[in-house]
């Protein structure tokens, strides 16, 4: 029964913090001139930036994926996936760039015994993504050197 009454308040607390945030957000914006761009933007681009941040995002859950199985993490799909995507709004929304690598720290290491192999999976997952970031782009910038203007 007290871990009932913990996961609510818990979930009640995880509502109330997003609420805010998104809040805060909101109250920085403009939202006529928002609604303006929205309802102006073609959807086929809407819908090609909603599909690629999709498929990104499963390639790197599958790439964190495989980083915990190689690590010999004991960790279930179910938990990588939920830890994955609560650390996704982590990053997307949390005022900082490491807030949602805590939460896939904190939630994985939660109740284990293996807390340095997760840290090696996420500060691993982080440095492929950079090295990723890098070929792009210098792949970029020897592709496209003769169009850059001086």
């Amino acid at each position: 029964m007290k871990d009932k009454i913990k996961d609510v308040f818990n979930f009640f607390v995880r509502v109330g913090l997003s609420g805010a945030l998104l809040y805060y957000i909101f109250s920085k914006i403009d939202i006529e001139k928002t609604k303006g761009v929205l309802l102006s933007a073609e959807l086929i681009y809407i819908f090609y930036a909603f599909l690629t941040f999709i498929v990104i995002n499963i390639i790197i859950l599958v790439r964190w994926r495989i980083y915990i199985k190689a690590l010999d993490i004991d960790a279930s799909n179910k938990d990588i996936t939920r830890y994955y995507l609560v650390g996704l709004f982590g990053n997307l929304f949390l005022p900082s760039a490491i807030g949602g690598d805590l939460i896939k720290i904190y939630g994985l290491c939660k109740g284990s015994n293996q807390k340095a192999r997760v840290v090696a999976s996420v500060l691993l997952d982080r440095l492929s993504g950079f090295a990723s970031i890098v070929i792009v782009a210098v792949t970029s910038f020897v592709v496209g050197y003769k169009y850059i203007q001086n």
